[in-house]
């Protein structure tokens, strides 16, 4: 489990995630039905730079969990709350994920405008570089990135 300052993380055994409470900013990586049949599958880095859309189609709060559906193909290992923010790694790959408020780089999402990523993108800096991320953890407007390197 993982919360952030209106917002809650459900982590399954099986790497699901699931996500519950205030959606502004788009921090809880869901989006309406209609946007996410619209989303395109493709290359790993497809939905980098991907924008949060409008109060229609990404609802304002959940009042019970939901799966966060463009993680579900991964098994998720650590989800990690800041204050409007959210960061999250897979078991096996080290793939690390972020989304929701970057308007202080937290994020790790290089944008001109990174305040509302949603859904969930991959942080290309370390996937560029070939690192492997072990663990994250989020703060109010921050985020930190443990790799396996020494």
């Amino acid at each position: 489990m993982a919360c952030g300052e209106d917002f809650a993380f459900l982590l399954t055994r099986k790497g699901l995630v699931y996500a519950m409470g205030s959606n502004q900013f788009g921090k809880l990586g869901i989006l309406s039905q209609a946007n996410l049949k619209a989303q395109q599958p493709g290359r790993l880095g497809a939905q980098i730079f991907s924008r949060t859309q409008s109060s229609e189609e990404a609802p304002p709060f959940s009042s019970t969990p939901k799966l966060v559906e463009s993680l579900a193909k991964h098994a998720i290992k650590k989800v990690s709350c800041g204050l409007n923010h959210v960061v999250a790694v897979t078991q096996e790959t080290g793939l690390c994920y972020s989304w929701g408020c970057g308007s202080h780089g937290q994020l790790g999402r290089a944008s001109n405008n990174t305040l509302n990523l949603n859904p969930p993108g991959v942080v290309s800096h370390f996937v560029t570089r070939a690192i492997k991320i072990v663990d994250v953890a989020a703060g109010g407007k921050h985020s930190l990135f443990m790799t396996d390197q020494n």
